[in-house]
């Protein structure tokens, strides 16, 4: 069985690390990942996204662009 690590797989269909294509890719998947981190902690704190947004001094549309 010829196994593969997840970095070839990204090499091989995303691209070679520091080309456009691979940086957007991460940049996105960060996104993604604080997303879920700060729907995770509001749905700890048992925060709607407005209460969130209150509690930051922002906008609730800025809490729903983090991609939750």
């Amino acid at each position: 069985m010829n196994t593969k690590t997840l970095s070839e797989l990204e090499d091989k269909y995303v691209g070679k690390q520091g080309t456009p294509e691979r940086d957007a890719y991460e940049k996105e998947l960060s996104d993604l990942m604080i997303g879920f981190q700060v729907r995770n902690a509001r749905i700890k704190l048992d925060l709607t996204q407005e209460e969130l947004a209150e509690r930051i001094n922002k906008k609730r549309a800025f809490i729903s662009r983090i991609r939750e």
